[in-house]
């Protein structure tokens, strides 16, 4: 749950806390503008559900539902002893609510770096973001995909050196899956720096995207692996961005051959 989340959430408790005084409709038969009680409770339930919220929450605003779902008809108003016992419960909903949150570390982004911080943080969920183009991120390896997600995750805290060196590590799944499409064979457990020895070997070789990897290999993963380097947070920025670079002009091949390919096949 995010601020915005727990303020809205704090302002529907805040709500069935009042019912007393509001004396809500509970429901309508069709949609309108004003949002009725039993809507409320059911976006409460949501929240609690996808927020994983403790079950104890969740069945206490349920049987609420129920109730409301069960006895009362379209457009009645809320009877007096029912809107005294939710608002009472809404009390006590409050107190188990602020515990819950209160009990979650949360960790605050208060550095801006050169990416945008909402970006990294759709990449560390995983999900496809303007960092990477959505038809690559869904193309590429699943290693590298966990890699980059966690390197988006150390850039958020700012724990650069392994944000630098598991996004290192996810570029070398990417180049290891370049070299399997270009020669049409798995690489198997081959070091980074024999693989781009045998793309070089190519009669189409791409040797700037080459050099380009192999500069990385020599330049950055392997002092990353050295044990007394420490990388800062622009370093490892600059590095990511420079990964994100290559891992887009790999993909940016593959692609052109593959059209390539066709094209021939269709002639």
């Amino acid at each position: 749950m995010d601020l915005y989340g727990a303020f809205f959430l704090g302002g529907d408790i805040e709500y069935i806390k009042n019912v007393q005084e509001i004396k809500p409709i509970v429901k309508e038969r069709k949609e309108t503008k004003d949002v009725k009680l039993l809507n409320i409770l059911r976006r409460i339930r949501i929240t609690f559900i996808e927020d994983e919220i403790n079950s104890e929450l969740q069945n206490a605003i349920h049987r609420w539902i129920k109730k409301f779902e069960t006895e009362y008809k379209a457009g009645e108003e809320l009877k007096e002893a029912d809107a005294k016992e939710l608002s009472e419960e809404a009390d006590r909903l409050e107190q188990m609510i602020c515990r819950e949150l209160i009990a979650r570390p949360i960790v605050e982004f208060t550095r801006k770096g050169v990416f945008n911080q909402k970006v990294l943080l759709t990449t560390s969920r995983g999900l496809p973001s303007s960092i990477f183009d959505k038809k690559i991120w869904e193309e590429l390896p699943s290693i590298a995909k966990s890699d980059f997600s966690d390197a988006a995750k150390c850039l958020l805290i700012e724990a650069s050196t392994p944000a630098a060196m598991v996004a290192l590590r996810g570029m070398e799944a990417v180049a290891r899956e370049y070299y399997n499409f270009k020669k049409e064979q798995k690489c198997g457990k081959k070091a980074l720096g024999v693989i781009t020895g045998e793309l070089r070997s190519l009669p189409n070789a791409n040797m700037k995207l080459l050099n380009y990897i192999d500069y990385l290999r020599s330049e950055k993963r392997n002092l990353a692996q050295h044990p007394d380097k420490s990388f800062t947070q622009r370093e490892a920025e600059r590095i990511f961005m420079e990964i994100i670079n290559v891992v887009h002009d790999i993909y940016l091949e593959i692609t052109h051959d593959v059209l390539a390919h066709s094209s021939q096949k269709r002639e």
